[in-house]
């Protein structure tokens, strides 16, 4: 759904607008990990990969746009 209110084609051409919006997507993904996996003992301790797997999950509209 984020993706709908941001052009691929039109962010190409504004590189830092494309890295203002990686901040954004990363503080989400950031939060969202902490929300969703604080009570678990196993998933709290590698909160780093699963950082990165949102990351990744959030950007993969652009790459295939």
């Amino acid at each position: 759904m984020l993706e709908s209110m941001f052009n691929p084609r039109r962010l190409e051409k504004g590189p830092w607008k494309m890295f203002f919006i990686g901040i954004v997507y990363a503080s989400l993904s950031l939060l969202l990990v902490k929300w969703f996996f604080a009570g678990d003992s196993v998933l709290s301790q590698n909160s780093g990969i699963l950082v990165v797997t949102f990351c990744v999950m959030f950007i993969l509209p652009f790459m295939y746009y």
